[in-house]
């Protein structure tokens, strides 16, 4: 979009590097090793793109158009959700509903507190849509239902994560055991994501 309008890229400023090199992204997620090549993998791996100016939490204008900056961390370092002047928020993967919760077993986050904060939050912003990444508008009426439903996921996948330890394991084999368990496709990105939220659920049992 950048190189055929002109247009500014803003972004959080701790998302920046991995914008501006996506390659850190998936590095990120294999321990800053390359992954093995899997042609699943080409999916987390978007053109560097350079971001002009870094975005803090609050209210900006840009060209004119007055916008509200939330934080809505969790499902990444730094993710936030933009509130427009007709109070719809774009709210990014803060929320997954039930349709994509049924294709993907377990969904991707970096921290489950901060995902159960962040959908909560939600509810709070007195928004009258929610606009979210891998589903369709989400109305105000209708938000209190997706929300419940996102954090029981999220809540399974900690009891599944929990019920695993039932011996000594290292931290590959409970990733194997949960995402078994749970139905993740054996397919390299995956792993890669599920892994991650998986580790994310261990980092809070310590």
């Amino acid at each position: 979009i950048s190189r055929r309008t002109g247009a500014e890229i803003y972004a959080p400023r701790e998302e920046i590097p991995y914008i501006e090199r996506p390659e850190l992204h998936l590095r990120s997620l294999y321990g800053l090793a390359y992954p093995p090549k899997d042609s699943t993998i080409r999916l987390l791996l978007g053109d560097n793109c350079r971001v002009d100016h870094p975005l803090e939490q609050g209210e900006i204008s840009i060209e004119g158009v007055k916008l509200k900056i939330v934080s809505l961390p969790g499902h990444s370092i730094a993710q936030i959700g933009v509130i427009t002047p007709d109070n719809v928020l774009y709210a990014g993967d803060a929320l997954f509903t039930r349709k994509t919760l049924e294709k993907y077993a377990i969904p991707f986050y970096i921290d489950p507190e901060e995902t159960v904060n962040s959908a909560n939050s939600l509810l709070k912003l007195g928004v009258d849509a929610v606009v979210i990444g891998h589903d369709r508008v989400i109305w105000r009426e209708d938000l209190r239902q997706h929300v419940d439903f996102y954090i029981s996921r999220i809540e399974a996948v900690g009891d599944a994560v929990l019920n695993s330890l039932d011996r000594p394991l290292s931290t590959e084999e409970v990733v194997s055991k949960v995402a078994r368990r749970m139905g993740v496709q054996g397919v390299m990105l995956q792993y890669l994501l599920a892994s991650t939220t998986i580790k994310g659920h261990l980092a809070h049992l310590l």
